[in-house]
């Protein structure tokens, strides 16, 4: 695997560039509800869609708004990781899906991140990116595996995403936030963490055809 090496000024940096990118790019950033009141002693993993190339953009751009006090993290593959490797700057590590143990590293790696409570840890359970509303959402287990052991004390958020054309030429983003689980919940029962993932997918449907926004973050 591959450790995160953030690089504080290369983000500061990035971020500036990646923020004129997606105002560029989107009419809109709607956040359909409100975002959960958090614990500030527990470390939080939020757990996205996986549907585009911009969903680490995306992601980072939530922990901007509503955790910028946060570590942040997010996991990639490492055959990825060896194409940008800017991202291991910005706090992206990687992992070998083929390899044993390249994913026992991994797995207690991000343990070790989640028993932190200034960190906030990104993973795609999807493990691969699967286009926007396909009949049925494959999640991996292994998000279980993730959110045990040191990790227990932290926070489980479902996140869903969507791009959709309204009135403008440009499309907009969508975004929802999903039930909040405790990790040794999701540690011991994936149908639960599932249902919660599955349940906030609906949501954000249902709301983004009604174009409903509590807040727009490009305002």
């Amino acid at each position: 695997m591959i450790k995160a090496n953030p690089n504080w000024l290369f983000n500061r940096l990035f971020t500036a560039y990646l923020e004129r990118l997606m105002r560029k790019s989107f009419s809109g950033f709607h956040i359909v509800n409100n975002f959960p009141i958090l614990p500030e002693n527990k470390a939080v993993l939020f757990t996205p869609n996986h549907f585009s190339w911009w969903d680490g953009f995306l992601i980072q751009k939530i922990q901007r708004e509503f955790l910028p006090k946060k570590n942040f993290f997010i996991l990639m593959l490492v055959k990825q990781l060896k194409v940008y490797r800017f991202f291991n700057w910005m706090g992206a590590y990687g992992v070998e899906q083929e390899s044993i143990s390249s994913v026992m590293q991994t797995v207690k790696y991000t343990r070790e991140l989640l028993s932190s409570p200034e960190n906030l840890v990104i993973i795609y359970p999807q493990g691969e990116i699967q286009p926007y509303g396909i009949d049925k959402v494959v999640l991996q287990k292994g998000i279980t595996k993730f959110a045990g052991g040191e990790a227990s004390n932290s926070v489980v958020i479902p996140i869903a995403f969507k791009i959709q054309f309204d009135e403008d030429k440009k499309p907009a983003v969508y975004c929802s936030f999903g039930e909040v689980l405790e990790a040794k919940e999701v540690s011991g029962d994936f149908s639960l963490y599932e249902s919660a993932f599955l349940a906030n997918l609906e949501e954000l449907e249902q709301r983004s055809l009604k174009r409903e926004s509590v807040r727009d973050l490009f305002k």
